[in-house]
């Protein structure tokens, strides 16, 4: 642009060379031509300074980077060296401190891990699981026992809450102080699905119920909040005989069977439930077994809604089977 700019000056300076006012002209394109090449020589200077700059800055980092990388390698040459050093000047009672040492661990780590599998089995056992005695010492069961325990009553405040009621008989029999309507507005877990969680309301006399794997979680849930090192265990499924004998050492069970000890009513409504399903009964209803009697062929139980009742065996056992054997102790 500049050398442009020079030769338009140029050429028309020996233009007006031949005019009579060339000087006037002369000085007045000098003027412009000075102050272009002014402009020119500044901005290059400038750009040889930034590059002068940055040819400097770029070293540094070079610099650096080769000095880091030279730490880097004495390091790792040092410790090389050192781990030679310990290899070469290791003793037999070393090695042999060595293999206790390993062998401490996988001590610990094997008793560790048998610490967490129990307590993963203690947490499965106590809330959906079914809970199998098969190693419970087998001795002759005593002809009838009858549990002395308090009898409370579901109404009038909790019409549908027979679950919770018989679980707060349980709870006080082994000494924890609440009333009759704590477990229903404190702990019992809600939902829509029976087998998980109470249907409905409690203090309503329309609401439906809860079975067996979610009574459990409730009980646990109360007594984990009060510290207590006992639990609930969903012991669904077990025999008659294996219920006397729970009875028979003083553990009395919650259990199902059907309100009034009608006829079971089943519906279409079922939940599958790990490997069981649970199908809703319309007169299903949740008591304590308390006693019984072999002579007799009677079972003792604490109705929530009736009192203490007997029943016959035989048709009480078999409401108990049609509504799913569903029963829990805690211990």
């Amino acid at each position: 642009m500049y050398d442009v700019c020079y030769l338009i000056y140029t050429n028309y300076n020996k233009v007006l060379l031949d005019k009579s006012d060339s000087i006037y002209y002369n000085t007045k394109w000098n003027s412009v031509y000075l102050k272009h090449r002014f402009v020119r020589d500044y901005m290059n200077n400038f750009l040889k300074n930034i590059t002068r700059i940055l040819t400097f800055i770029i070293s540094l980092l070079l610099a650096y980077l080769i000095f880091v990388i030279g730490i880097t390698n004495i390091n790792s040459n040092n410790r090389k060296k050192h781990g030679e050093e310990s290899l070469e000047t290791s003793t037999p009672a070393d090695a042999t401190l060595l293999d206790a040492q390993n062998e401490v661990a996988t001590s610990m780590d094997a008793e560790t891990e048998a610490e967490c599998r129990r307590m993963v089995e203690d947490i499965i056992d106590s809330s959906n699981a079914i809970t199998v005695w098969e190693d419970r010492p087998k001795t002759e069961l005593p002809t009838s026992v009858a549990i002395e325990m308090e009898l409370i009553y579901q109404h009038p405040e909790l019409p549908t809450g027979c679950e919770s009621v018989a679980l707060t008989m349980l709870l006080k029999y082994y000494g924890f102080e609440l009333e009759k309507t704590t477990i229903a507005s404190d702990y019992l877990i809600y939902g829509t699905n029976f087998v998980e969680g109470y249907v409905g309301n409690p203090f309503t006399s329309g609401g439906a119920g809860i079975y067996s794997p979610g009574l459990t979680r409730t009980a646990n849930k109360y007594l984990n909040a009060q510290g207590s090192e006992l639990n609930a265990k969903n012991v669904t499924g077990s025999t008659p005989e294996e219920l006397y004998r729970y009875v028979s050492e003083g553990t009395p069970v919650v259990i199902w069977n059907t309100v009034y000890f009608l006829q079971n009513q089943p519906t279409g409504s079922s939940v599958k439930w790990g490997e069981k399903t649970y199908t809703w009964d319309n007169c299903e209803h949740c008591m304590v077994l308390s006693g019984y009697d072999l002579e007799r062929n009677v079972v003792i139980v604490h109705d929530p809604i009736q009192g203490i009742m007997e029943r016959d065996a035989d048709g009480f056992w078999e409401r108990y089977e049609k509504l799913g054997s569903m029963a829990i102790i805690i211990k």
